[in-house]
């Protein structure tokens, strides 16, 4: 008897436009582009909120097209494991955040915050963690609509924060190596991490680990955040202590302006490039990864201190299955523009 196959219905999307508040505006998939919707979650009234479908109770499959990447953004990231984004974060937060942060640099550590954490790493780096529980504007930054388009188009609709840091660096003598982030889930070189996983099937991607390095200061070429370009799908071991340094076309600085993003697959090989201006480098991390099953026990939100977080913001670090606020403005948007 053959095997029963499931329904699978083509759907064409139009060309949507996001409007951030800054007042640009980013674009979606083309006109007519043929979309199949691969497996992911539904929202609380059965919509789909990734590009994605599921199953239902009923053995019928609900499939509705989400386009938060176009295709020029898709094959960019499939070729090379990162986008930038310029001009995300509106001046008006950036220019909010440094004196908070300036403020935190210099203050006693009795003053700071909890649950923040200030830490020093020797010999021209200080890095301060949770720094949104600390302050609303680095909420905004979390839920970012510009980096949360991107960072859904990503997970299937599903993101979740997990990890946000600042970190201030100054010009010194540093030896660093290239690295990749897996949260400290080892596996066989070659094999597919769970927690940290990129494939690509259909014309989709997904990758359950993202980060960001979002630029407080100008960065000029040569320096600041640096990566090997298309490693992020490397089944060979790099080799071992591969330096970081700007040695294209194997390894790359991206020139940065205040206020530029860039989001990368954790799995790509990255670090900071030693700083060589006069002014500190001043940056934030944020990690973002697949909401439905990435857990352990350290990762958001810190619950003693939940009264400090907006219900949205919350919702953005919560473990969950249902389509999150941030997203559905995301999605909504896109829709309606």
């Amino acid at each position: 008897m053959e095997r029963r196959q499931s329904e699978r219905r083509l759907v064409f999307v139009r060309r949507h436009r996001l409007v951030r508040s800054t007042g640009h505006a980013m674009a979606g998939p083309a006109r007519g582009q043929c979309l199949r919707v691969p497996r992911c979650a539904l929202g609380r009234r059965g919509q789909s909120h990734g590009v994605g479908r599921m199953e239902t109770g009923t053995g019928m499959t609900t499939q509705t097209p989400v386009p938060f990447l176009t295709p020029e953004e898709k094959w960019h990231f499939e070729l090379q494991g990162y986008l930038l984004l310029h001009g995300a974060v509106p001046e008006a937060d950036l220019a909010e955040m440094r004196p908070v942060l300036d403020g935190w640099l210099t203050a006693d550590e009795k003053d700071i915050p909890a649950p923040l954490k200030r830490g020093r790493q020797e010999p021209n780096k200080t890095h301060i963690g949770h720094i949104h529980y600390g302050h609303e504007v680095f909420q905004r930054l979390n839920m970012n609509p510009v980096i949360i388009r991107v960072v859904a188009g990503l997970t299937w609709g599903c993101p979740r924060l997990m990890h946000c840091v600042f970190t201030h660096m100054v010009k010194g003598p540093e030896e660093l190596r290239f690295h990749r982030d897996d949260d400290g889930v080892k596996v066989t070189h070659g094999f597919r991490n769970p927690n940290n996983d990129f494939q690509v099937a259909d014309g989709e991607i997904y990758c359950s680990h993202l980060a960001t390095w979002v630029a407080l200061a100008d960065v000029p070429p040569g320096t600041g955040f640096c990566l090997v370009p298309g490693s992020h799908k490397s089944t060979i071991p790099e080799p071992e202590g591969l330096p970081v340094g700007h040695h294209p076309p194997l390894s790359i600085t991206i020139p940065m302006k205040a206020g530029d993003v860039v989001i990368f697959s954790t799995r790509l090989l990255h670090n900071a490039s030693p700083w060589t201006q006069d002014y500190p480098r001043l940056n934030i991390f944020q990690r973002y990864v697949f909401s439905w099953f990435f857990d352990l026990p350290h990762l958001y939100p810190l619950e003693e201190h939940r009264g400090k977080l907006s219900d949205d913001m919350y919702e953005l670090e919560k473990m969950t299955r249902d389509e999150k606020q941030v997203v559905k403005r995301v999605r909504e948007r896109l829709a309606g523009a």
